[in-house]
């Protein structure tokens, strides 16, 4: 991801918007991005997630918006069952995944601060291929699948 350079006289403003199209189950709008912090909102449909995986320089919080959201830790263990304005965080090296048990749109807000001394590395132990998502910058350019 691009850095960006944020002068304390001049923030960058941002909002959350959906694209209109939806090539994806699950879409990462990118809000801001420094070389400390950065902000996404991801919408996913009923029924979809991401896979156990981990940040080895990343701590994120992670906010319902919309919908409903269940969280699992290591052994696909149910960590937490969160809806509108209820939240968690997951601390750097913390194996974790998350999916949409609803029958509506999840909306999350994920606000990640990043490590000044570890790059972070994000370690996947389950299988990526099944991963259907669409992330796009804070342009509404599309930035990958």
């Amino acid at each position: 991801m691009e850095e960006t350079d944020v002068e304390a006289d001049e923030p960058p403003s941002f909002e959350i918007t959906r694209p209109d199209e939806r090539p994806a189950s699950r879409m990462i709008k990118r809000l801001c991005k420094t070389d400390l912090l950065s902000g996404t909102v991801q919408v996913l449909e009923p029924g979809a997630g991401n896979v156990m995986h981990s940040h080895s320089g990343q701590d994120g919080f992670w906010m319902v918006l919309e919908g409903q959201a269940r969280f699992y830790g290591d052994g696909d263990e149910v960590v937490e069952e969160l809806e509108a304005h209820e939240g968690v965080v997951i601390p750097r090296e913390t194996k974790y995944w998350f999916d949409n048990p609803g029958d509506e749109d999840l909306v999350l807000l994920h606000v990640a601060a990043y490590s000044e001394t570890t790059q972070d590395q994000a370690e996947y132990y389950g299988p990526r291929d099944e991963l259907d998502f669409a992330v796009y910058d804070t342009d509404e350019s599309l930035l990958g699948r």
